[in-house]
């Protein structure tokens, strides 16, 4: 399996391991099949709720592109033939037009290198992935769903792992390349490194700053009381249950900011063209 890691992830091969070395694969391999379960479900309600606001935003993207390349070009043509006054409004959206005329190319090479820099970047500057990955989780809206969803895998492979035999220090070094945020991921190294040296987990999420009252709470307890996995469990149920309102709350938010913002707009751009031609009629009287 080792010798296959695109189909075996990191998480597997170690629960494997395990279960070979205790006897306890056919335990283990059920294990397994609920994670796997747990992390379909969870991909494809984040899905789910992501499908129609991305939708709405692509269709903007498209209309202002198309609007501004094809529709308002002819239209000032016509203005230019007819000699009419031409009205502040009016003026603003030939400047515009003529601005992403002139630069859409370069408007698009920007975005394109923006998204390569994102992705690239971090590969070869590690300390650049960590501060991005901090950001993400200090974004408005988003940034707290974020958070939840980081959690949320932590405290699954944290459980899964440590119900299945893995010792809690291999645990959580495993942990920190499943929680998906670099950022996070120190944090779970120097998790890690404090337990290995005597103290708590949850004096060491304490320390950090990045987990929320309730998380410490709910693992101080299962430490406390000797039901960590529990406590883990019970938390990632509670992040596993807030992520899809979470996000469906926030683009509850969004569509109807991009409706609006789509109205307006077609309203601004509407009446850049009725104004030339209502003052046209208006000379003509």
């Amino acid at each position: 399996m080792a010798q296959f890691p695109k189909a075996f992830p990191m998480v597997v091969l170690a629960l494997i391991r395990v279960a070979e070395k205790s006897g306890s694969l056919s335990q283990i391999c059920e294990e397994l099949r609920s994670y796997i379960a747990w992390l379909d479900k969870l991909t494809g309600e984040i899905r789910q709720a992501l499908i129609y606001p991305t939708l709405l935003i692509v269709a903007t993207i498209l209309f202002i592109f198309i609007i501004f390349t094809f529709v308002m070009p002819k239209f000032i043509k016509i203005l230019e033939e007819i000699k009419v006054p031409l009205p502040w409004l009016t003026q603003k959206m030939i400047q515009i037009t003529q601005l992403f005329t002139a630069y859409w190319h370069v408007a698009i090479g920007g975005v394109v290198a923006t998204v390569i820099t994102l992705i690239l970047l971090p590969k070869y500057y590690p300390p650049f992935g960590v501060w991005l990955d901090k950001a993400k989780l200090r974004l408005p809206l988003f940034g707290p769903v974020i958070t939840m969803l980081c959690l949320s895998r932590f405290g699954q492979n944290l459980a899964t792992m440590y119900r299945s035999g893995l010792l809690i220090l291999e645990s959580l070094q495993l942990c920190k390349t499943l929680v998906g945020n670099r950022a996070l991921a120190g944090t779970m190294e120097r998790i890690h490194d404090g337990v290995a040296g005597g103290r708590k987990i949850h004096e060491m999420m304490k320390q950090s700053g990045l987990f929320p009252p309730l998380v410490i709470q709910m693992v101080t307890t299962g430490e406390n009381t000797g039901k960590l996995v529990e406590a883990l469990q019970n938390m990632t149920d509670y992040y596993n249950e807030q992520i899809p309102k979470s996000i469906k709350r926030i683009f509850g938010i969004l569509e109807p900011t991009i409706i609006l913002t789509m109205i307006i707009l077609i309203g601004t751009i509407a009446l850049s063209i009725f104004l030339p031609i209502t003052s046209m009629l208006n000379l003509n009287k």
